[in-house]
């Protein structure tokens, strides 16, 4: 009933090189190797989109960058980046002239969704639509977010992945270092103050 709500199916895949998101795709993606994803996304007719580069490749993100010039989008913010890596995310993404960007929250709990997102310059209705947004320029919005909000989603997203690589005894100590961190971090306060 919302005419304004566009909804783009798409997959997040968990490659051998790193996270890779197709959209617009019909079909699961049956690879799990990066190259391979690429093809798959572009023989369905979808948009590649890399999310958390820099989290990802690290220090090689110019390399890849530079290795894969076929992938459709490249993440310049992310809702799991403070405000240090989002700085540097923008300074990286000017210095190698990225233009084809996208922001998006990445939200694992409620209080994620909307803190970052992109601005288009047209309703992206298909793969070339999008392509074409991209090719304009977009703008990746911040939303300012407090320390506890952003830690609590890294922590909330740091058990569930050491959950599904069945580590548990890591999960469990991850949660019970909770309140030491809190307090080490208030320490840090005090003492700064």
């Amino acid at each position: 009933p919302y005419n304004d709500f566009l909804v783009i199916p798409g997959a997040e895949i968990k490659t051998d090189r790193g996270d890779l998101i197709g959209l617009y795709i019909k079909h699961p993606i049956r690879s799990r190797r990066f190259e391979t994803v690429l093809e798959e996304i572009a023989d369905q007719g979808g948009v590649s989109y890399v999310p958390h580069p820099l989290r990802t490749f690290k220090a090689a993100f110019p390399e890849i960058h530079r290795e894969f010039p076929n992938i459709d989008a490249w993440e310049v913010l992310n809702g799991r980046y403070d405000a240090a890596d989002a700085a540097d995310a923008t300074r990286i993404f000017a210095d190698l002239a990225i233009r084809n960007s996208l922001s998006g929250s990445d939200a694992h709990l409620p209080w994620d969704f909307g803190t970052v997102f992109t601005l288009l310059s047209a309703r992206p209705d298909s793969p070339a639509a999008l392509r074409q947004a991209l090719a304009l320029g977009t703008v990746g919005v911040r939303i300012p977010r407090n320390e506890f909000g952003l830690a609590a989603g890294i922590l909330c997203g740091r058990v569930t992945r050491l959950i599904k690589e069945r580590q548990y005894g890591k999960a469990a100590a991850s949660v019970v270092e909770v309140p030491l961190r809190v307090l080490r971090h208030a320490g840090r306060r005090i003492r700064g103050s």
